[in-house]
């Protein structure tokens, strides 16, 4: 009798450690056709949807790291350093310029005058406005005309706002957009979300009617501008469910509304009917194990933001470090992407260019802004630019 209750229990254990199996594998795959540059299906654990099958995952695999480094030299060979190796690096290194190649200039974003239709001014991102009633000679007599005051305190704005409509319109220190009148102050309307909205920014469109677009970290909205309703042409009922987070402000280019999560990926929706079109995957992928660990190269996420060249249908898009950054352990190599500049040509869905600044990055050394595109003036000439600045280092 026991022989046969100790079967019966060890064949409830075996089909019950199946079915989780099961489970597993099933929620490992992910398939989508909308990558331009990722296969349609891939397997691995940061597809895991559920946060206790993500646990037993992790689980499983740090047991077999630690198997698989008990067990094979080679692995343990990954934690030997040449210190030679990194005392005969150069103190400095010297970038020469480039004197061809550039890029003749079209620039046609030019400087904000009586419009500010997206966080950061423009697509451009220049930040920059020409008017000029206010300037260094009178700043001193300004006085203060109002002062709108939040009712939450359990938060910080990040972003800019816009000015379109006639209404001031940004994100509160809450859960929600507001829109206020900029001669007296006045709340005009506002927007409940479940997350924080536009965390570093939203964008205005008035074609084919006074909209905004932003981002709730997994949520991407269009508003009517005129009165904050949900624009219910746009998604489900005026918003699109995505994958990964975004915190950034889109660009628009066309009938194309772009945003970049942190899957991380640059997403192309339809600004009309917020349909997902296609998705370039900003991440190099690397299946190999080091100290017995799988390879980790999370991070690399593009939260600083996104600009575009619109005549050119060209978006540029900065990312930040790699993770764990305090320590790259896990993640040998370049950790291409990350700390990087990428630029994008949407209209042939391709990769134009990347330029890395911070290679293997373990000082969290951002780049905390979207790129600044401009131009210069070189030998009676004048070239289109990208221009970005990094974090400062914090000891």
């Amino acid at each position: 009798m026991n022989i046969i209750k100790n079967n019966k229990i060890l064949s409830s254990i075996l089909i019950l450690f199946s079915v989780v199996f099961i489970f597993l594998l099933i929620d490992m795959t992910s398939i989508s056709t909308k990558y331009v540059n990722k296969s349609t299906i891939s397997f691995e654990i940061n597809n895991i949807r559920n946060p206790q099958l993500k646990k037993l995952a992790r689980f499983l695999d740090n047991v077999y790291s630690k198997l698989y480094f008990f067990l094979s030299n080679q692995q343990k060979k990954n934690f030997s350093v040449n210190i030679k190796e990194y005392q005969d690096l150069p103190n400095e290194i010297l970038i020469e310029s480039i004197k061809e190649n550039l890029t003749p200039s079209n620039f046609s974003e030019r400087n904000n005058s009586k419009i500010w239709h997206r966080s950061h001014g423009n697509h451009s991102s220049n930040r920059f406005s020409s008017l000029k009633d206010i300037n260094l000679s009178n700043i001193k007599n300004l006085d203060l005309a109002w002062r709108y005051q939040f009712k939450e305190t359990n938060g910080d704005i990040q972003s800019n706002p816009i000015y379109a409509d006639d209404k001031i319109i940004m994100p509160s220190t809450g859960n929600s957009i507001v829109a206020i009148d900029p001669s007296n102050g006045k709340k005009l309307w506002e927007f409940v979300t479940d997350s924080k909205p536009a965390r570093r920014g939203l964008v205005y469109t008035k074609n084919p009617k006074p909209l905004i677009f932003f981002c709730s970290m997994k949520r991407l909205y269009s508003l009517n501008a005129k009165n904050g309703k949900p624009n219910i042409e746009f998604g489900d009922s005026g918003s699109t469910k995505i994958k990964k987070n975004c915190t950034i402000a889109p660009v628009i280019i066309k009938d194309k509304l772009i945003i970049a999560t942190f899957e991380p990926a640059l997403e192309i929706y339809n600004i009309k009917n917020g349909k997902l079109d296609w998705k370039y995957y900003l991440k190099e992928k690397i299946d190999s194990r080091h100290g017995g660990k799988r390879y980790d190269y999370s991070g690399g996420n593009p939260w600083g933001g996104i600009s575009a060249d619109l005549e050119r249908e060209i978006v540029f898009l900065t990312t930040g470090n790699p993770g764990v950054y305090l320590q790259g352990v896990n993640r040998p190599g370049k950790n291409k992407y990350a700390n990087s500049v990428i630029a994008i040509d949407i209209k042939n869905k391709k990769k134009l260019w990347d330029f890395q600044e911070i290679e293997h990055d373990i000082w969290n050394r951002d780049i905390p802004a979207p790129p600044i595109l401009t131009r210069i003036e070189k030998d009676n000439n004048s070239f289109d630019v990208v221009v970005f600045k990094l974090s400062p280092i914090k000891l």
